[in-house]
């Protein structure tokens, strides 16, 4: 079986088809040698030898075309002969080719580039309006689209150009998909660029300008940042009032508390009069969320509570799910903070103890504790009793942590008292402390003046102190009861203030 074919491009759909019954060119095709097609400006040529048995040869049939200023489109008629023994079949196709690419790749061009800009500021406009600061951003923003379209333009005109070059006649695909392609990248490059322009410019002012540190006692010189209240994520979350209960403790949400995008600060205090802590935490004007947690008398009950190995990041999640339940959008835990007085430091031994968990804490306020171990019957402390503390402080010194240490002077017999023990701590440490320390301010709210049995209020005052990075620790005179409930009355002016400074 033998099959030729022959095609002719015509200049436009209303003038004459070939005869399908004329078959002589293609009968004084066989024995030509193939030829490929060739296009003219004159005429159009187009020879498809087809598959032969043996060479042919074909006369090429010229049609001509109309000017390429008048022509807006053009009609293509495939004829194929199949011959079969005595028996012949001539088929017709015909198929419109689009318009002329000089003229449909520039309107394509206009389309696209169009299109892709208004897309991608629209959709940066959407999303940066939510955004606090969102005006300084589009300013930055909007030259840079306009400059990456125009880019993106001259990208396109140059691969149209590519493509007419090498025959094709259309750009590939539809103008939808350049328009979300081209719309995507400004879109994605346009955010990162203003991105990293807005960190940049932080960095540098960074360097540039050296930080302001506040005194300790010098409250009125913190200035708060601005709040957008519409566009906060804390907006419908309550503040103040009353703590919630929260097992195993009390949840406390202070009136200083702020999120702009759901992530939040948490502080669990163990062992402690809630109202008292809370009160602290609001004359510290500290940020953050706070757990107050009370189990008992003595460390055992702490130490058996946190024994328990999810126990610490269960509490975490339940947090955090109370937090978005009461209207915290996007709610979730930042940093971790813990602290404790008198017996509460057996929760926190237990949690440092475990190394992974203590990864897991950013501060750590210890007041009036510690406590070690003994030797036996001997009042040697064992080192062992002591090294979750060492390892913590030695993180604290280096800045990659916070720790406070507060204690009395007070005496014990069956275990270390807070100056022993912070003594061995220090000498692990070799750290030596300094005689003094800085007066303490007295609270005026009522759950602190109030703590003290009988009206008994004996303050602070510091014998001595020690500081070593964000390690810092301070020893107060006193050997009764009234000294050591001082240290938990008087966190909002010791601890705290360490706490904001670091947490700001």
């Amino acid at each position: 079986m033998s099959r030729d074919k022959k095609t002719l491009l015509l200049g436009s759909p209303n003038e004459p088809k070939p005869d399908p019954d004329d078959d002589d060119d293609l009968r004084r095709a066989e024995g030509s040698k193939p030829k490929s097609p060739r296009v003219t400006r004159k005429g159009t040529e187009i020879i498809d030898p087809g598959e032969h048995d043996e060479p042919s040869s074909v006369s090429p049939s010229v049609v001509p075309s109309p000017p390429a200023s008048s022509r807006r489109s053009t009609t293509e008629i495939m004829r194929t002969s199949i011959t079969e023994g005595r028996k012949s079949t001539t088929l017709i196709e015909l198929s419109v080719v689009a318009d002329d690419l000089a003229t449909s790749g520039t309107r394509r061009l206009w389309m696209i580039g169009g299109g892709s800009t208004l897309l991608a500021l629209a959709v940066a406009c959407v999303v940066l309006l939510s955004l606090p600061g969102w005006a300084e951003v589009l300013l930055v923003l909007v030259p840079l689209g306009m400059l990456l379209s125009t880019f993106a333009g001259t990208l396109l005109k140059q691969l149209t150009r590519a493509l007419g070059a090498s025959g094709r006649r259309e750009l590939p695909g539809g103008v939808h998909w350049y328009v979300a392609a081209v719309a995507s990248v400004v879109l994605v490059v346009s955010l990162g660029a203003t991105w990293g322009t807005v960190e940049a410019a932080t960095v540098v002012s960074e360097r540039l300008l050296p930080p302001r540190i506040d005194a300790p006692d010098d409250k009125e010189s913190v200035v708060e940042r601005p709040r957008l209240a519409s566009r906060m994520a804390d907006r419908d979350l309550k503040k103040g009032g009353l703590a919630e209960r929260l097992a195993p403790g009390l949840l406390y949400v202070p009136s200083s508390f702020s999120s702009s995008d759901g992530a939040f600060d948490l502080l669990i205090h163990f062992h402690g009069v809630p109202p008292l802590v809370q009160d602290s935490v609001e004359a510290a004007k500290l940020n953050a969320v706070v757990l107050t947690v009370n189990l008992g008398l003595g460390g055992g009950p702490y130490k058996a509570r946190m024994a328990y190995r999810d126990a610490f990041d269960g509490l975490v999640d339940k947090i955090e799910k109370r937090m978005a339940d009461n209207g915290l959008e996007k709610a979730r835990v930042r940093r971790v903070g813990v602290s404790a007085w008198s017996a509460g430091y057996g929760a926190v031994f237990t949690l440092l103890e475990d190394p992974e968990r203590s990864q897991k804490v950013d501060a750590l306020l210890l007041l009036d504790t510690p406590h070690g171990s003994f030797v036996g019957g001997a009042r040697d402390i064992q080192p062992e009793s002591v090294a979750p503390y060492v390892a913590f402080a030695r993180k604290a010194i280096d800045g990659k942590r916070l720790m406070v240490v507060t204690h009395s002077a007070i005496t014990t017999d069956e275990y270390p008292s807070t100056t022993e023990t912070t003594d061995l701590i220090l000498n692990e440490l070799h750290l030596d402390r300094s005689p003094g320390g800085e007066p303490v301010a007295t609270p005026d709210f009522a759950s602190a003046t109030s703590a003290f049995p009988g009206g008994n209020r004996t303050w602070l005052e510091p014998t001595t102190t020690c500081r070593a990075g964000q390690f810092a620790l301070m020893g107060y005179a006193g050997r009764s009861p009234e000294n050591h409930i001082a240290h938990l009355a008087q966190m909002s002016e010791t601890a705290l203030p360490l706490l904001v400074r670091r947490w700001r």
